[in-house]
């Protein structure tokens, strides 16, 4: 039996031809080697017409999501709630309070609107209903550039003056209005 012969290397196409090979031929003209698929200019104009595509797709896709933000001034507090993945809304709210304050005023002589009344605040004021017993004087004082006292059908003062007096009548003024941009005093005394 004969033993079988190994397989002998392949030849290098650069390497000398062993002696006594028989020449060699190349068959028809060489292949030049590819170029890589990102110097063809085809592959190239394909690649960027799918990723223009897909640019396209996902940008309608996220341009058919709505993003609306309200804001509201808030007193206390702020309220953020998530909408949809992609939108959240803040909602503040506010809340308004109105308290009535009264003026601040005081009386003397302890016999009500029969006594002398003096009252005193710092811009405008509804001091309610004044009850007046007898003709009296009202005396008034103001730090502001203009003074005026409305009632329900009268203005007995109307002035540009820091101070002045006039008289009231015996009755009762409901809506007793002061009209003031500062500081201001009102005295009313009874006449002797």
């Amino acid at each position: 039996m004969s033993t079988p012969v190994p397989p002998r290397p392949p030849r290098r196409p650069d390497a000398p031809l062993p002696p006594g090979a028989p020449p060699t031929e190349a068959l028809g003209e060489p292949v030049p080697p590819r170029d890589p698929w990102w110097q063809n200019q085809w592959a190239l104009a394909a690649v960027g017409l799918v990723a223009l595509l897909l640019g396209l797709g996902v940008g309608l896709a996220l341009g058919k999501s709505e993003t609306s933000t309200r804001t509201l001034s808030e007193a206390t507090h702020t309220v953020t709630s998530t909408v949809k993945s992609t939108q959240t809304a803040v909602h503040n709210h506010t809340v308004t309070v109105t308290t009535t304050v009264p003026a601040p005023s005081t009386q003397t002589n302890g016999n009500g609107s029969a006594g002398t009344q003096h009252y005193g605040g710092s811009g405008p004021r509804n001091l309610g209903t004044i009850m007046v017993a007898k003709e009296s004087t009202l005396r008034w004082t103001s730090d502001g550039e203009s003074f005026a006292i409305t009632t329900d059908g009268s203005e007995p003062v109307k002035s540009k003056a820091h101070s002045g007096t006039t008289s009231l009548e015996q009755g009762s003024y409901r809506n007793f209005e002061v009209h003031a941009e500062g500081p201001w005093t009102i005295t009313i005394a009874p006449g002797q």
